[in-house]
């Protein structure tokens, strides 16, 4: 809920998924795994280190910016997070475990995300993490899937992209 709720004030804010990633001396102090990993990889390293959250590094690698609506997924091995994005922006955001998803609630998800459909309380009473939206999308111009999960989408019958550059989802 408190993770959801950071997600949620940056992107009300007008940060974007952007304003989610942090220079080591700026990590919040409620960002604990953040701060220990960013402190590991700067020992040694006259560099600046810049830290985010994975799954939202991977929904920003895999948006495109050619305009309407799509749904960019990250199905990772312990979560899978939804976002909605609208003219180039990150307007919501899903998250669930993985595991719990079949691929007909993947699909009903997908479907519904955009439109406004699916509450934060609905994904937290089936064991998610959470969602809400900012904007709706009746018409997705795109369905982009990249992780370790991904196929899983074959069997839900939606189209969809692979934006993972050479095939490697880890790029």
């Amino acid at each position: 809920i408190f993770r959801f709720s950071r997600f949620r004030e940056a992107l009300e804010g007008g940060r974007g998924l952007g304003g989610l990633a942090y220079l080591e001396d700026e990590i919040p102090s409620y960002y604990v795994r953040m701060l220990s990993g960013a402190h590991r990889a700067q020992q040694g390293s006259e560099a600046p280190i810049m830290v985010m959250d994975t799954a939202l590094s991977a929904i920003m690698g895999a948006m495109d910016d050619d305009g309407g609506a799509q749904v960019v997924v990250n199905m990772g091995n312990g979560h899978t997070i939804m976002a909605l994005v609208v003219e180039g922006a990150v307007q919501g955001l899903l998250e669930h475990h993985t595991s719990l998803l079949t691929p007909q609630k993947l699909k009903d998800y997908i479907i519904r995300f955009p439109q406004g459909g699916v509450s934060n309380e609905e994904i937290y009473e089936d064991g998610g993490h959470g969602a809400f939206s900012l904007a709706t999308a009746q018409t997705l111009r795109r369905i982009a899937v990249t992780g370790p999960r991904r196929g899983m989408m074959k069997e839900t019958g939606l189209a969809y992209d692979l934006p993972a550059p050479g095939g490697n989802m880890m790029m």
